[in-house]
């Protein structure tokens, strides 16, 4: 099976196969729906060769329009009450566009998938400092289960470290008794 050659004038800016895997892992980690452009060559100067008519005027960063209000769900919308559920809360406003995601919304009602899925997890990684299995949106698919489960989370490395120091501590006393006694 043959590849279509690229005409001389498109040449110039095919993409080689190593860079397009770059691409692809880049455009993973970016705010999915929001427009993205790849481009070999100076973008600037390409887009200046444009009609106008059909550049972009989009006011906003990333070239993404307004929010959009909430959609029509089953359940109603229920304000977030701590400040995990809020950092949740922007972070799925950021990632669906919406003006208003309540604690009780489905991430795949609201048009989660499983890119979505991973692309707002790992950006909640990055904003919370904690790892935050993709798997954990499948099993908690609202904020307010997601929130309850990585304060558990928390609660538990919390009580690890504790038990933790506590053995330190008492190795440590143990280790002074014995010194004591040598001397």
């Amino acid at each position: 099976q043959t590849e279509a050659m690229p005409t001389a004038a498109l040449a110039q800016f095919a993409i080689a196969p190593a860079d397009g895997v770059e691409v692809a892992r880049r455009l993973l980690t970016q705010l999915p729906g929001s427009r993205v452009v790849v481009s070999t060559a100076d973008l600037a100067m390409r887009l200046a060769q444009r009609p106008q008519a059909e550049v972009g005027t989009s006011s906003k960063p990333n070239g993404l329009g307004g929010q959009h209000p909430r959609p029509q769900l089953a359940n109603p919308y229920v304000a977030p009450r701590s400040e995990l559920e809020r950092t949740i809360m922007r972070t799925w406003q950021e990632v669906f566009g919406l003006e208003q995601i309540g604690i009780d919304d489905n991430f795949f009602e609201l048009g989660g998938n499983s890119l979505i899925a991973i692309h707002t997890m790992t950006r909640l990684k990055k904003t919370l400092q904690v790892d935050v299995p993709t798997a954990m949106l499948y099993q908690r698919p609202t904020i307010r289960h997601l929130a309850e489960l990585l304060a558990q989370d928390e609660d538990e490395a919390a009580r690890h470290m504790a038990e933790r120091l506590a053995k330190r501590k008492a190795d440590l006393g143990r280790r002074a008794q014995v010194l004591q006694r040598r001397r």
